[in-house]
C-alpha cells in the first residue's frame, strides 16, 4: 500500500469512484480531518498534485475523503446540499431509500 497516514499535508489519492471523482485519505491537512464534508463524504477544496489527472498542487476541486464513520468512503455521488438530497437519489427494491448517505436507517418513500 502506498498510502501513508502519517505523511504531512493533505492525504494522497487512494482511489477513484465510478463518477470519476478522486477519493483521498482521511486528512485535509496534517492529521486534520475535514469538517465540511457533505452527505456523500466529499467537499470542494485544494488537493495535492496528481499528474495522472492533470491536477496541479493546490487546485480546488470536489473530492471525497475516507472516513472512520459511515459512509466510510462515500454515501452517494456528490456534491449534494443535504442528507435528504442524497437519500432522494437512491431507491432500494424494498421501497426504502437512501440508507448509506449518513449511516442512518432508511426511510420509507413518502415519509418526511
Amino acid at each position: 500500500c502506498h498510502y501513508d497516514a502519517t505523511a504531512a499535508g493533505h492525504s494522497t489519492v487512494v482511489g477513484a469512484m465510478l463518477d470519476g471523482v478522486a477519493i483521498y485519505g482521511r486528512y485535509e491537512a496534517t492529521v486534520t480531518v475535514p469538517t465540511d464534508l457533505d452527505a456523500c463524504g466529499g467537499h470542494v477544496g485544494p488537493v495535492p498534485a496528481y499528474a495522472t489527472w492533470g491536477i496541479t498542487d493546490g487546485t480546488s476541486v470536489y473530492h471525497y475523503h475516507a472516513q472512520t464513520k459511515a459512509p466510510y468512503l462515500l454515501g452517494c455521488y456528490g456534491p449534494v446540499a443535504s442528507v435528504a438530497e442524497c437519500k432522494a437519489l437512491y431507491t432500494a427494491a424494498d421501497g426504502t431509500r437512501g440508507g448509506g448517505c449518513d449511516g442512518a436507517k432508511t426511510v420509507q418513500l413518502g415519509a418526511t
